[in-house]
């Protein structure tokens, strides 16, 4: 399900985060030049991969809430998510794929 109207990475550069207690927070500068920053809280998992992944979606500069997610699956089997966790997956085309799992985000940009 994309979320687009919420989070734009298009023509994004320099994608950054850090993870710390069950916060992530990700900054990147935006297709006009300007800082975004994604705060993403209680998160139980985060990854960055360069490499293209399969999924409900060509790797764009999209974002998406992954549903039926099986990484979120596996998370909720070991107890280390709850059921109001939700899979995010932030596509940048030309440099990665960040996916975290979170139960809310709050994006601010300059």
């Amino acid at each position: 399900m994309p979320l687009k109207s919420k989070i734009s990475t298009a023509d994004a550069e320099q994608p950054r985060f850090t993870f710390e207690q069950g916060r992530v927070e990700l900054d990147y500068v935006d297709w006009q030049d300007k800082p975004v920053k994604i705060v993403f809280d209680d998160a139980a998992a985060v990854r960055w991969q360069d490499a293209d992944l399969a999924g409900p979606q060509e790797r764009d500069d999209c974002a998406y809430e992954i549903l039926d997610s099986e990484w979120l699956s596996i998370h909720l089997d070991q107890n280390a998510a709850e059921p109001e966790h939700r899979h995010l997956r932030l596509c940048f085309n030309a440099c990665g794929v960040f996916d975290v799992i979170c139960k809310t985000f709050v994006v601010t940009r300059s």
